[in-house]
């Protein structure tokens, strides 16, 4: 089962880990985000689109 956690917060984005993989992500912190940088955060934690 992959799990994704909330590590911490940054500046302007906030860091997430799939420890499962052991691979994790900084998430932007904004309204919106475009279709392929939410992509890019899926494909570094390991997820399926």
């Amino acid at each position: 089962m992959k799990r994704v956690e909330f590590i911490r917060e940054g500046a302007s984005h906030s860091w997430w880990a799939n420890t499962t993989l052991n691979r994790r992500s900084a998430v932007p912190r904004h309204v919106e985000i475009s279709n392929q940088l939410a992509g890019k955060i899926c494909k570094d934690l390991g997820i399926q689109r």
